[in-house]
């Protein structure tokens, strides 16, 4: 897992650009819905300054599959400080605790990791976060 100032704009920048890179190199379609090395991207976001309430919740989960191209299978489940979509694709889900939020995105297809990671910032404005992007059906 890779932490980052929110300040660190360069670095952050050039990081999400080779994760996306690396996203979409390393992807090989074996069937017409999956993908060898589904990405799963993991945020784990400190000193949020954006409340995590109902209203926040669905605004980002309905938000976040047109940013990164998914399609939206089902509307979303919110329940206290927690929400998940379903996707086409798989799903995002957002669970908080105090003034950390963690997002995780997972996909059987190739997405943008710098879009999705961005609007996560972007939306909720943590002062430090930490990356992780793990591979699922890795072969």
């Amino acid at each position: 897992m890779r932490q980052f100032n929110i300040k660190d704009h360069n670095k952050i920048d050039r990081y999400l650009r080779n994760l996306t890179e690396r996203v979409m190199k390393d992807n090989i379609k074996i069937s017409k819905h999956f993908y060898r090395n589904m990405p799963h991207l993991c945020l784990d976001m400190h000193d949020c300054s954006t409340s995590v309430n109902k209203k926040n919740l669905l605004e980002f989960l309905l938000e976040s599959p047109k940013k990164v191209g998914m399609q939206i299978a089902a509307p979303p489940l919110v329940y206290r400080n927690q929400g998940l979509i379903p996707i086409k694709e798989s799903h995002i889900s957002v669970h908080s605790s105090k003034n950390h939020i963690f997002v995780d995105i997972f996909s059987c297809k190739p997405f943008n990791i710098g879009v999705a990671t961005n609007y996560a910032l972007d939306y909720f404005k943590p002062m430090t976060f930490q990356i992780e992007l793990l591979y699922r059906n890795k072969n």
